[in-house]
């Protein structure tokens, strides 16, 4: 399958009503410390994998 170009994206996303921006001040609030906790965990497994 053919990759799309750029100019029929954006075509599709103005079809689609889209507005670059419009939820990035909700997004922020989203993710502010979303995945800290889980990325700590993630890496603690991570590095007593290579440890042992």
């Amino acid at each position: 399958m053919p990759r799309r170009r750029a100019v029929d994206l954006i075509a599709q996303a103005n079809t689609n009503d889209y507005k670059r921006g419009a939820y990035r001040d909700l997004d922020v609030i989203r993710r502010r410390r979303k995945h800290v906790e889980e990325m700590k965990r993630n890496q603690d497994a991570t590095f007593q994998r290579h440890i042992m």
